[in-house]
């Protein structure tokens, strides 16, 4: 409460906010398709809903991959992705997996799905 006091930030029980601090449940109970509930432009929160489709590795891939194809399919140059390391969710993409191992004598990096802080990671 002090950061907030310091800032002359004041507490709004109101529609009338700009910075709303709530937990991941009560952010999707309160902004979702259903509610109608949205953010104006000038309202910030400290989660948004679906955040996890960025923060777990698995979504994250999956959500690139898809971004990319929809780029390719409207002609649209997808250069700025060349960046990130060639990825496969496994067991969905195992035999893909399996071609691009067999095509490449590199390093690969297993990350287990909802582990964090490097735990359960290796290497092959």
């Amino acid at each position: 409460q002090d950061n907030f006091e310091k800032r002359k930030w004041a507490k709004t029980y109101d529609d009338d906010w700009n910075f709303f601090w709530a937990s991941v449940g009560n952010v999707r109970k309160m902004f979702n398709p259903h509610s109608g509930v949205r953010l104006l432009d000038h309202q910030i929160i400290n989660h948004f809903p679906n955040h996890y489709e960025l923060v777990r590795k698995d979504l994250m891939v999956k959500n690139i991959k898809r971004y990319a194809k929809e780029m390719q399919k409207q002609g649209t140059p997808t250069r700025i992705l060349e960046f990130l390391p060639e990825s496969f969710v496994l067991p969905v993409e195992y035999c893909l997996f399996e071609k691009a191992y067999a095509e490449q004598s590199s390093m690969w990096i297993f990350k287990p799905i909802g582990r964090y802080g490097g735990a359960g990671i290796s290497l092959i």
